[in-house]
This record gives structure tokens, sequence and C-alpha cells, in this order.
């Protein structure tokens, strides 16, 4: 089942600002679809540049 909320009600949003809220500049996932909608939902908000979200496997190849 399928269910449509405001766009404030979306959780990638909210996830999104919990993170700002917190310090972070990172976030990292092993998920595609959190990925795509994280990358997405900070393109929209217009924080792209506050925090950057990244694959955990391109975090990882970035360490070597």
């Amino acid at each position: 089942m399928w269910l449509e909320v405001d766009e404030e009600d979306k959780i990638e949003r909210i996830r999104l600002m919990e993170a700002l809220a917190t310090g972070a500049d990172l976030i990292a996932v092993a998920c595609p679809w959190c990925y795509t909608i994280l990358k997405n939902a900070a393109l929209d908000m217009g924080k792209e540049e506050e925090i950057k979200v990244t694959d955990v496997a391109q975090l990882l190849d970035g360490a070597a």
C-alpha cells in the first residue's frame, strides 16, 4: 500500500534534517534506494553543500 505524505513529512527529509542537526557533514549508506532518496532530498532542499550523501563502498574506496 502506498501512502501520500506532505513534502515536509517525507522520511528522507526528516532523516536529512536529523543528520544536519547533529553537525554531520556526511551520510554514508549501503542501500541504493536510500542513497537515491537522501541524495535527491539534499538537492531538493538545497543542502547538498552542507551534507554529502555517499555509498559506504565509495567511502571505503576513498580510505584506501
